[in-house]
């Protein structure tokens, strides 16, 4: 497990922040659902800071209506899934109307894991949905991607450490219109060549309304676990 700090410092006026994960690839047709993951406060001159992971879950739940901008998805079910370990899950709804996982023997691609489906799910679905979820940083399960369930269908899904912050009031599980909410967003890409091989991120919101992002390479791996809520106090410990 590599532990990533993400620190945003806001040298603007009073404001809302709400942080998304990159939409993952599915590999199905299903329109993908973006969920706001963690969502702060900053006043002027303040900041905030927290730390993550690489761990993603494999995440099945249902919502109260049809799946769009504004709704707000409650908590489901998540599993921990191992990239590239093969890791594969089926999805089953309860008596209760709920939805399950359950470990499979199926095989998922490199950097990815996979949720299969059987034929208990109803025909259309506008209620039933599968993804990947992320702790956020009160160690809450949130869902971050969504599509919705189809009978019969194995998807395979692959995340990646690519983050969003945009100066907006999203609550945490939100599902958010990515396109404009990432517009003008500030980019965390720890894939790319600029953050590939780090481990810290710190993000300004200027006094121009843009974001500037620098990233700072730490020997974190082997402390795990150990970082995690620590947050800014670590931070600012580990780059003075």
């Amino acid at each position: 497990m590599v532990v990533y700090n993400i620190h945003l410092v806001n040298e603007n006026t009073d404001n809302y922040f709400s942080i998304m994960m990159d939409p993952p690839e599915f590999s199905n047709n299903n329109e993908v659902f973006s969920n706001a993951w963690i969502s702060t406060f900053i006043p002027s001159g303040g900041n905030f800071g927290f730390a993550t992971d690489d761990e993603f879950f494999a995440w099945v739940g249902t919502v109260p209506q049809l799946p769009a901008p504004g709704v707000e998805i409650p908590s489901g079910v998540g599993r921990l899934a191992s990239l590239g370990t093969n890791t594969s899950f089926e999805m089953k709804t309860t008596i209760n109307d709920a939805a399950t996982l359950m470990e499979s023997t199926h095989g998922a691609p490199p950097a990815s894991f996979e949720i299969f489906t059987g034929n208990d799910l109803p025909s259309p679905n506008g209620r039933y949905l599968l993804g990947v979820a992320k702790m956020d940083d009160h160690r809450h399960l949130i869902p971050v991607a969504t599509v919705l369930a189809s009978n019969e269908r194995t998807t395979q899904i692959k995340p990646k450490m690519k983050f969003y912050i945009s100066r907006a009031e999203y609550p945490a599980g939100f599902i958010v219109d990515f396109k404009p909410a990432s517009s003008c967003a500030g980019i965390i890409d720890f894939n790319s060549s600029e953050g590939q091989d780090k481990n810290i991120a710190i993000v300004r919101y200027t006094k121009n309304g843009g974001f500037q992002v620098d990233y700072h390479g730490q020997p974190l791996m082997a402390q795990g676990k150990e970082l995690l809520g620590q947050g800014l106090q670590k931070l600012h410990h580990l780059i003075n």
